[in-house]
């Protein structure tokens, strides 16, 4: 018969070390996985962006020059015709907004809408507009 030294199994310490270590390891996978789909996120935005982009630029080869409007029922079904598929609500549920954008007449001196420059914004991951997560595309000439 063998003789019992009282050492068995692991003690208390050893187990509470394994668990610690162990916690600390799912703890670091979390923390990135959580990273890697914040950047999944802003990727899947610009993607989207850049889906709506090519619908417009499509749309101003038809038209001559780009939408006031592309919410408006009748713009957005050209630009769906063009683009199928492509949606103006980023990944984290914000309805992105398309703005033309204001520029100097130089012949009446005034400022108003240029026919050929425009942004495409989405609010981020805040929801917030004009905030640093803002992903951004825009036309300028």
């Amino acid at each position: 018969m063998k003789k019992a030294t009282g050492r068995d199994g692991f003690t208390l310490i050893e187990l509470m070390a394994v668990i610690g270590i162990i916690a600390a390891l799912v703890g670091l996978v979390m923390a990135g996985a959580g990273l890697a789909s914040r950047q999944a996120d802003r990727n899947r935005a610009r993607a989207e962006l850049a889906k709506i982009q090519t619908a417009l630029n499509r749309y101003v080869m038809d038209y001559t020059k780009y939408p006031s409007n592309i919410t408006h029922h009748s713009v957005w079904q050209v630009l769906t015709n063009y683009v199928p598929g492509i949606t103006m609500v980023d990944p984290w549920g914000n309805t992105n907004r398309y703005s033309r954008l204001k520029g100097f007449h130089h012949i009446t001196g005034a400022e108003r809408e240029r026919e050929d420059a425009y942004e495409l914004r989405s609010a981020g991951p805040d929801g917030i507009f004009n905030t640093a997560d803002d992903i951004v595309t825009s036309r300028q000439d």
